[in-house]
């Protein structure tokens, strides 16, 4: 059995019981996000839309901010609170998956706050080849547990690198089973507030590249984070910036810095 299957076969097994853990845990912080009156739902609500418009098995290969509201022909799915003054709606045009917020998607500083609990956001989602997060706000967001989990078609991130990261506690498998991942940009990541953060890039097999802003080292988060033994395991592909390639020995967050060479082995690269 190839690398790939036995990632897939992986993948489905933990992407049944992180949806299920998902399912029971989603909202119980009680944290919603609400700036300038725009309300959005939970990441586990946002992904059961996604998957119905077809991102896992239908025509859904990117998911896009529109800077126009959907003409009636359209079914749309509404993304935002009941009570949130701006709807934030998503729709299928039969290749990509859009999302309007009026003032939001529409007005080019203007951001959609995430809302606190944004894991298991695109689990799942097979079918995306890119997904567009620049017109969201993530300094909000405590939890992005599983958010990418099993995108195996997925190929850029646009607004990764954006992405405030200061307030989150797990990124437990963000990006598992994402086997079609060449690089990430993690510039803007900030993860002094994690506890745990294994498993992150379990499974992607293609990834040749994290790209991390000067001087970061995961290996000096709290002391109290969970252990992270698969942080990158089935990572083949990976090497950092000085020359240092995957070994399947140093799979945990002792390598989780930029690569200083043979004194100093890592697996990131400083972003140019």
């Amino acid at each position: 059995m190839d690398k790939k299957r036995i990632v897939l076969l992986s993948s489905l097994f933990v992407a049944i019981s992180l949806l299920f853990t998902s399912c029971v845990t989603s909202g119980k912080n009680g944290i919603v996000s609400e700036k300038e009156g725009v309300s959005i739902k939970t990441g586990y609500y946002i992904n059961e839309c996604l998957l119905e418009l077809g991102a896992g098995e239908g025509n859904g290969k990117s998911f896009e901010p529109s800077a126009t509201a959907p003409s009636a022909e359209f079914e749309t799915k509404l993304l935002s609170e009941d009570y949130s003054k701006t709807e934030i709606v998503a729709w299928c045009d039969g290749n990509t998956i859009w999302y309007y917020a009026a003032g939001y998607t529409d007005i080019e500083d203007n951001k959609i706050p995430l809302y606190f609990d944004s894991s298991a956001m695109f689990l799942g989602c097979s079918k995306l080849i890119k997904i567009d997060l620049s017109k969201f706000d993530t300094s909000d967001v405590g939890i992005m547990e599983n958010m990418f989990s099993c995108c195996s078609s997925l190929k850029e991130i646009v607004g990764l690198n954006m992405f405030n990261t200061s307030n989150v506690v797990t990124t437990q498998l963000m990006f598992f089973g994402c086997e079609s991942l060449e690089t990430l940009d993690l510039s803007s990541f900030d993860l002094n507030a994690v506890k745990d953060l294994d498993g992150m890039f379990f499974g992607c097999v293609e990834l040749s590249t994290i790209y991390v802003a000067k001087n970061t080292d995961w290996n000096l988060l709290d002391a109290a984070a969970k252990p992270s033994s698969t942080l990158f395991s089935w990572c083949f592909s990976l090497g950092g910036g000085e020359g240092t390639y995957y070994d399947d020995s140093h799979t945990d967050v002792a390598y989780a810095h930029v690569d200083g060479g043979e004194s100093n082995p890592g697996y990131f690269t400083v972003k140019p």
